[in-house]
């Protein structure tokens, strides 16, 4: 059994493998294919200047590079399409990464490094699925600069996935939340 993720329109799920099949062109052979195709569909829809154009496929370049280097599945998110852009990893393990331990645990719930106490709840998708969410704020430079990081975890059958994020910015780790939250509900268990 194995976790799957059907994520909502808002979030953009860049492809793990290259080349990347697609249904109506065949695939694509590279990021940069993949990237220039996606803005030009949104260039249909969305009048894009060349200065962002560059910046949103400079972004989705980056994500496949990060997915490519970490053996991940990312998730990217725009407030507007000029910025800021919102990131998500996604990672599915073996679930004897969990060993004796508790999602709760594996999803962050006892880090030592974290600045106060932490959010952690139950969490359950919109496919009934049962996993845990964890909040907390991490120091992110030894001058006082403080992150929000995200992390999600489901584990079914022999599988635990889990979604990751951190903002720099708090304001925007909570536009982060929110948009986490969204992209965890489509979590299920794929027979």
């Amino acid at each position: 059994m194995s976790v799957s993720i059907i994520h909502p329109s808002a979030w953009i799920g860049v492809p793990e493998r290259w080349p990347f099949p697609t249904v109506d062109r065949g695939t694509f052979d590279t990021p940069q294919e993949w990237a220039d195709a996606l803005v030009d569909d949104l260039g249909r829809t969305t009048v894009l200047s060349p200065e962002v154009r560059a910046r949103v496929v400079t972004v989705l370049l980056l994500a496949a590079q990060r997915s490519l280097v970490s053996g991940t599945r990312l998730f990217v998110a725009f407030s507007a399409w000029d910025g800021p852009a919102y990131l998500l990893e996604a990672r599915e393990l073996p679930s004897a990464v969990l060993g004796m331990g508790s999602l709760a645990a594996f999803a962050g719930v006892d880090d030592p490094e974290q600045l106060g106490v932490p959010f952690s709840e139950t969490f359950v998708t919109e496919s009934g699925l049962e996993g845990v969410r964890c909040y907390r704020y991490l120091p992110a430079a030894e001058h006082g600069v403080i992150c929000g990081r995200l992390d999600y975890a489901f584990a079914a059958g022999d599988s635990v996935l889990t979604i990751t994020g951190g903002e720099l910015d708090l304001v925007d780790f909570e536009v982060l939340k929110r948009g986490a939250e969204a992209l965890a509900a489509t979590v299920s268990s794929a027979d």
